[in-house]
């Protein structure tokens, strides 16, 4: 999740790790060691999206069954 963080929030695209792969390390390794209190909101929050999705979508799929 917190690769997510640091593609959205840190403003990094796909093609980054090929161009800059130094600074994307940088950031990675500040985050990490220098947690973030934003970079743990949106991972706990869009890792909770992920799993409530996961769950109903279960669900729905037996309730056909």
């Amino acid at each position: 999740m917190h690769l997510v963080f640091i593609l959205v929030f840190l403003r990094y695209n796909s093609w980054d790790i090929i161009n800059k792969p130094l600074h994307i390390f940088r950031d990675i390794f500040n985050v990490l060691v220098h947690p973030q209190i934003k970079a743990w909101i949106f991972t706990v929050t869009f890792g909770s999206f992920l799993a409530a999705s996961y769950w109903i979508l279960k669900g729905l799929s037996n309730f056909k069954n």
